[in-house]
């Protein structure tokens, strides 16, 4: 019984210490996050940048549904000069989480999330009892349905969170001639019983390589968020 005790113990450390390294046990094994981790991405920064940016080019690079959250105080961002030791999108951001250690990486379903090791903004956290929508042709039109649902706009009262506008120019981060471009195409998206960013992964999922991007800021007192769509 002891030694099942222990065996307990260390598996308890293993998984925290894979997280506070920015490793996701649940991406280790599972054969299409491997695949997904080992796509070629070559980045390469003249100067340096922010996380945030940094992100936007792995992921455009990396042509994959993915999720970022950030947060941040009054002061201006970092920024890094990163050099990732190999090419794939793993040693990507592994060389992001080596410059901001507070923060960890995972896959959930074919969606790569990148978050903050702990505290994760209590708003994702916000269960939804249903979401469905049809023939959806923006993946902000879709965020905004989101943010509209009853059990999100009680939790920004209770939390006291106020909802800033989106960055101009974000939402309009793509390829000339990509699929994005044709107002004809659409994606559906339906869940139940979930947490706001897992809607919010279901929802680039169903798009197939668009990027939500989750920032907090928290100055003075006074708490800001937005979510906001980048497609590539």
């Amino acid at each position: 019984m002891k030694s099942i005790r222990k065996l307990i113990a260390l598996a308890a450390i293993a998984a925290l210490a894979s997280v506070a390294l920015g490793q996701s046990v649940q991406s280790s094994t599972d054969p299409s996050s491997q695949q997904i981790l080992a796509l070629q991405v070559t980045m390469s920064f003249a100067d340096r940048v922010t996380i945030p940016y940094a992100l936007m080019v792995v992921f455009a690079k990396a042509h994959v549904p993915a999720g970022l959250v950030t947060i941040s105080s009054c002061g201006e961002e970092v920024a890094h000069q990163l050099n990732p030791s190999g090419t794939s999108l793993q040693a990507a951001l592994d060389s992001i989480i080596s410059a901001e250690p507070s923060n960890r990486w995972q896959i959930a379903d074919g969606v790569v999330n990148f978050l903050p090791a702990q505290n994760e903004p209590a708003l994702l956290n916000v269960r939804i009892a249903h979401f469905e929508l049809e023939n959806v042709k923006s993946p902000q039109y879709a965020i905004d349905k989101l943010l509209s649902l009853r059990e999100v706009q009680r939790a920004l009262v209770e939390l006291k969170l106020s909802q800033v506008p989106t960055q101009v120019g974000l939402t309009d981060l793509k390829r000339s001639g990509s699929e994005a471009d044709d107002p004809s195409l659409g994606f559906n998206v339906r869940c139940e019983n979930v947490t706001l960013r897992e809607a919010l992964n279901a929802m680039v999922r169903a798009h197939g390589y668009a990027v939500w991007a989750y920032t907090e800021r928290r100055c003075k007192g006074r708490d800001e968020f937005r979510i906001e769509s980048v497609v590539r």
